[in-house]
């Protein structure tokens, strides 16, 4: 510790023993240096790191190429890279290539896919609408029934072939 950062505290108090005030030293308590206010400034938020499909392929073929022991491991720490990408572009390299050999619809792309918002509820109403029709049809062939059943005739109006 040095002298600017300690400060040493008496304390006079009355004891028996020395029949009076007598000084005591207390233990140096540390005082805390002057903090300066410096210039705080933001550190931006750290971003992932984004590789383009060239640069992992061409990475994937040099590790494949790497022979000797280490060879792969030291690729990886000269480009900054983790054994976990290697791992996951090697799969998305292989995922691709039976992607490119799997065969193809042949004729024009749809424009509209069966994905979009708009087609998706329309199709869902059409099937609400198909649903309570056969709901009106099957309430109309039971009241042709009872009617048939109690002998009495409908209106002409309700009564539908």
């Amino acid at each position: 510790m040095s002298k600017q950062n300690v400060t040493l505290e008496v304390e006079r108090t009355t004891t028996a023993a020395t029949g009076g005030a007598a000084p005591v030293v207390v233990a140096p308590t540390p005082v805390a240096p002057k903090r300066v206010p410096q210039d705080v400034e933001v550190v931006p938020k750290g971003r992932r790191r984004s590789f383009t499909a060239a640069y992992k392929r061409d990475v994937v073929k040099r590790a494949d190429a790497c022979q000797g022991d280490g060879d792969v491991g030291a690729l990886l720490r000269s480009e900054g890279l983790y054994s976990s990408h290697l791992m996951t572009w090697r799969r998305e390299v292989a995922e691709r290539d039976l992607v490119a050999l799997a065969p193809r619809k042949r004729g024009p792309k749809s424009k509209v896919g069966d994905g979009e918002p708009d087609v998706v509820r329309l199709r869902h109403e059409v099937a609400q609408w198909r649903a309570r029709a056969e709901r009106a049809e099957l309430v109309l062939e039971i009241e042709k029934k009872v009617s048939l059943l109690l002998r009495t005739t409908l209106p002409d109006d309700t009564v539908r072939a």
